[in-house]
């Protein structure tokens, strides 16, 4: 190997623990051009639109299972969900000796069931 491949080589170790770019901004646009995607809404428009698409799924089963597939693709992958649940289910309420008679009452219907 000559010097100068042997300082190119040397010179590109470790570029590989560096970090790159940002990535595209959270929320912007891929990078398909707009005029692809007018292109392809003039196609859809010339195709028939809403009323073509319907009828091109209707007209066979394996057309129906595409459209959702690609129905599918278009909607975001991940949505983030918060929630807080609140359930009142009363055994607070009951008593120590109330709440033994519950669980032997259910060991008993168990027991019987098993019995069948």
């Amino acid at each position: 190997m000559s010097d100068k491949q042997t300082e190119k080589k040397q010179g590109n170790l470790g570029k590989y623990l560096q970090k790159g770019g940002p990535g595209r901004p959270i929320g912007s646009r891929n990078k398909v051009p707009a005029s692809l995607r007018d292109d392809l809404i003039a196609v859809y428009e010339e195709l028939g639109g809403i009323q073509g698409m319907v009828e091109w799924a209707k007209a066979k089963e394996g057309n129906r299972a595409l459209f959702y597939r690609i129905l599918a693709s278009t909607l975001p992958r991940q949505v983030a969900i918060s929630a807080r649940l609140q359930h009142d289910h009363g055994l607070n309420k009951l008593s120590n000796d109330e709440l033994l008679d519950i669980i032997e009452g259910a060991k008993r219907c168990n027991a019987e069931g098993e019995n069948d």
